[in-house]
């Protein structure tokens, strides 16, 4: 089980050292803002 979760993790992981080189320590804050972003854009196009 542990495996399998460690597997889930790797394009995370990923995603969080290539956003780390641009953005440093702000990072997780990135993430988050652009989640945000990508719900929006996602909700808005489905309803118009």
């Amino acid at each position: 089980m542990a495996e399998s979760i460690r597997e889930a993790l790797k394009p995370f992981r990923y995603l969080v050292a290539r956003a780390r080189l641009l953005w440093r320590d702000r990072v997780y804050s990135f993430l988050l803002v652009s989640g945000i972003l990508v719900i929006v854009a996602g909700v808005l196009v489905t309803v118009v």
